[in-house]
């Protein structure tokens, strides 16, 4: 027995001396892994491991065995002593080049909420009835699929890059995805919404780790152990203990944190990367996760110092060891959602102690700032009272330089304060006698002579239809009803009658009639100062032209007045890009329209049109436009082909045309096609635009960016006319002082009104009702009876329905009228519906009973 014991022992011997002369220098790299600056710990927890393996090895092997494998371990250890050294010098320091977060590594990720909005078309929507399919549990104010389970997974698609992700939790402002990476193993994809915080607290939150101790009670032990000191890094490597429940070991990360802001896009990217550090040795306590990473992406809902942030957050950790499937389970359904519901609300309290701060710094500024001189408040925020209290005690010198020390050379504002309401309320009482006394009546007289006409007040249509016709040009063809107010969704007419808005003036009042808010902004300006034209500036075009670059991700805006204006200059802005970037030569340069294009009636619109009754009696036109048919790429391809093409201009959905919209990729082959020829992409989107189509714009369905964006009609919410054109600096500052501008266009009014407009946008999730409702519009449109309603087609709450040349459109829209629900026919059999995007489902659905009684009234009487 002993000699076989003998024999299997020096075999055994044999076998492990050939393995350690292989991979020596690997396990000394291993083992000197080991050797920190706490060298102490490091060497008691190695003489208690070396304990545990010889005591287990003298279970196996007889005594002599043994001293026979220690001293040939001995013996290569004393061998490549050198290596060891030379391990040893590379352990002891980290290398930054090698293992930071480079951000060509992690660009697509900036993509993620454009892969998610996929994502979700792909996996909780029914393709069937287009509403939300149930997860795991339903939540408030979700319109869910009622589709029988066999139709719905005879519609499901096959595995993709989004069908591969299975929608796995949904809770309020949450749905969760997995997709599993190995067995068992599960990557999972949060997409979360929190209206009440802003984009840089959120981020604040999460890279300070010092606050994060105070609000995270799942970091036992929570600390940077290195930071990379190159410029603009935002690196830094962490340590992170986290509390499991008791029946499991607590686990602990080394991980490698960067993160990265893209203003153009409007996003902020945190990325984590487990990794191995020499100030992180094993703890015997805990259970090191080797195998862990996470990409957040933050996105801003206007700006990111604006209430409102939504973000997709990807991660996945491999614990190393098994754990059962219901702590999994508890993990991605409780843990984490708590986790984020403790972020949220960690970032709700740093606000309010943030703004409380301000308080007490402007308290402290109005207690001890220098007469006669005034601070922009905004420049003060980030700073606490200690740090002016700080200041003046190091240097005894007026306020004003203790600011300028603390501001760190920022510009500051000389002078005295601002004025107050108290100079113009002071005039209103100094002038309200004489606009008593100064009244104008009927019989007043104008510098000529000419008495001022008597106006009245018509309370018949009729007669409103009558007075139009005889004083009015006859430039349009109107639905005989006359309106007088506006509300919302609804519209009276003169005789009080009211009616559901299907038309929204061409989608110039997506947020409804008279929007409090929108209208507030008018009046509230109104009132202070209207018009200054370009000659001079003023203190509001600057915020809305930072406001709508940012909210967009361009660098420029060239504010106009409408939606033709837009136009006309983009086209300008093309063909002077085309000169004098891609050198076309002079008066040479050529624009690609789509055929059934419309973007307005001036000479230049109707030049690029191909519709009779616009340019018909108007020529000689516009040179350099040419036209290719709408959703074909290669005739458009062929036409770039061309190198003195500057640009192709095109609607991402034709409106005017009947709400035409493009094959799936249409507009991704424009951008790549665009690129590929070195042609500008124009987005005409003065319809489409602002929320209309279920995104905020309607070329975000593909994930697309034009060169030059077109904005207009619902810029504004239908109070005052406002366009605006966005484009890059390349593209933008090609236009030089005085060659292109407007009298009227980025006046103090409109700028107003547009960023009120736009925060409706924003704040009242418009684009996220509009797809909601849309999908119930047209899957309540297809019910209709396709001998009268023969084709239903269209984008969030931009559709149309084709009428059956058996009936007349007109008639169609002349019933609806009668039966409280105004729309407008287009191209004879065409019938457009776009209701303000404030409707709600209840509203909705009283609509759809309106146009069913109506189309089923043609139906009985045929």
């Amino acid at each position: 027995m002993a000699l076989k014991l003998a024999v299997n022992g020096s075999f055994a011997l044999r076998k492990f001396n050939r393995y350690l002369r292989k991979n020596v220098k690997d396990q000394s790299t291993s083992i000197l892994r080991l050797w920190t600056t706490q060298c102490e710990f490091v060497f008691a927890q190695q003489l208690r491991r070396s304990q545990q393996i010889l005591t287990h090895y003298a279970k196996i092997w007889e005594e002599r065995a043994l001293r026979e494998l220690l001293r040939r371990v001995r013996g290569q250890v004393q061998r490549h002593a050198k290596g060891f050294l030379l391990s040893s010098a590379t352990l002891l320091s980290f290398d930054w080049e090698r293992e930071r977060i480079e951000l060509e590594s992690v660009q697509e990720h900036m993509d993620d909420f454009q892969f998610l909005e996929r994502l979700q078309q792909e996996t909780i929507y029914c393709r069937k009835c287009e509403k939300r399919k149930l997860i795991d549990s339903r939540v408030d104010g979700v319109t869910y699929c009622c589709c029988p389970k066999n139709v719905t997974e005879m519609l499901s698609v096959e595995r993709n890059a989004y069908t591969a992700w299975e929608p796995y939790i949904e809770q309020p402002r949450m749905i969760t995805w997995r997709q599993e990476v190995k067995p068992g193993l599960y990557a999972y994809k949060v997409y979360v919404e929190y209206p009440d915080v802003t984009a840089e607290d959120f981020l604040h939150v999460q890279i300070d780790v010092e606050y994060r101790k105070k609000w995270d009670n799942t970091a036992v032990n929570l600390e940077i152990v290195d930071e990379d000191t190159s410029k603009g890094s935002n690196s830094h490597v962490i340590y992170w203990e986290a509390l499991w429940p008791k029946l499991f070991a607590n686990r602990d990360y080394v991980y490698n944190r960067r993160y990265f802001i893209d203003r153009q896009r409007r996003v902020i990217l945190i990325v984590n990367k487990s990794i191995e550090h020499p100030k992180c040795p094993a703890k015997p306590h805990t259970q090191r996760v080797h195998e862990y990473w996470s990409y957040m992406v933050i996105k801003p809902t206007t700006s990111f110092n604006k209430p409102g942030v939504s973000f997709v957050l990807t991660y996945f950790d491999n614990p190393g060891l098994s754990i059962p499937k219901y702590i999994t389970t508890w993990v991605a359904k409780k843990q984490m959602p708590d986790f984020l519901n403790q972020l949220h609300q960690a970032t709700l309290n740093y606000a309010k102690a943030k703004k409380q701060n301000e308080t007490r710094i402007i308290e402290f500024w109005d207690k001890h700032k220098d007469p006669g001189f005034e601070y922009p408040p905004d420049t003060l925020l980030g700073y606490s009272v200690e740090d002016f209290s700080e200041a003046q005690k190091e240097e005894e010198s007026s306020l004003q330089k203790v600011y300028a020390k603390t501001m760190d050379s920022k510009v500051l504002v000389d002078g005295p304060p601002l004025a107050t309401m108290s100079k113009r309320e002071l005039h209103r009482e100094q002038t309200v006698d004489a606009t008593k006394s100064t009244k104008m009546n009927a019989t007043r007289q104008n510098g000529f002579g000419h008495a001022a006409p008597k106006m009245e007040t018509l309370s018949s249509s009729q007669a409103v239809f009558d007075r139009e016709d005889k004083f009015g040009a006859h430039n349009y063809h109107p639905l005989p009803v006359a309106l007088a107010r506006g509300d919302g969704v609804y519209v009276w007419d003169v005789e009080g009658k009211r009616y559901y808005d299907f038309l929204s003036a061409y989608s110039a009042v997506n947020q409804g009639h008279c929007h409090p808010k929108i209208v507030k902004a008018l009046t509230d300006q109104a009132q202070v100062l209207t018009l200054t034209s370009r000659a001079f500036y003023s203190n509001v075009l600057g915020e809305y032209e930072e406001f709508v670059t940012r909210l967009f991700g361009y660098d420029k805006v060239l504010p106009m007045n409408t939606g033709v204006e837009g136009g006309e200059t983009a086209c300008k802005l093309a063909r002077k890009w085309g000169y004098k970037v891609k050198n076309i030569p002079e008066n040479k340069a050529k624009i690609v329209f789509a055929e059934g294009n419309f973007w307005g009636r001036t000479l230049a619109a109707v030049s690029s049109s191909n519709d009779p009754s616009s340019y018909g009696g108007f020529g000689p036109f516009m040179p350099g436009f040419e036209l290719v048919p709408y959703n074909n790429t290669e005739a458009l391809e062929k036409a770039l082909q061309d190198p003195n093409v500057c640009a192709f201009m095109v609607e991402p959905i034709q409106g005017e045309a009947g709400v035409m919209v493009p094959d799936d990729g249409y507009l991704s082959k424009v951008r790549e096609l665009c690129s590929k020829y070195n042609v500008l992409f124009i987005a005409d989107e003065v319809q489409t635009g602002l929320a209309r189509t279920g995104r905020m714009l309607a070329v975000d369905h593909e994930h697309v960016r034009p060169d030059i964006l077109i904005l207009g009609k619902a810029l504004s919410g239908g109070v005052y006319p406002v366009s605006a054109v966005l484009a890059d600096d390349p593209v933008m500052l090609c236009i030089q002082p005085g060659e292109h501008g407007s009298t009227y266009g980025g006046n103090p009014l409109g700028c107003k009104v547009a960023i009120a407009a736009l925060q409706v946008l924003v704040d009242e999730k418009l684009a996220e009702n509009a797809e909601r409702m849309g999908q119930l519009l047209r899957s309540s449109l297809r019910e209709l009876p396709t001998n009268v309603v023969s084709i239903v087609r269209g984008k969030g709450l931009l559709n149309a329905i084709v009428i059956n040349p058996n009936f007349d459109a007109w008639e169609v829209c002349l019933r609806l009228k009668e039966n409280g629900l105004i729309a407008k026919p287009t191209h004879g059999d065409i019938i457009r519906f776009a209701p303000p995007l404030t409707i709600n489902e209840e509203q909705l659905k009283d609509c759809l009973n309106i146009i069913k009684t109506t189309i089923m009234s043609f139906v009985s009487n045929k």
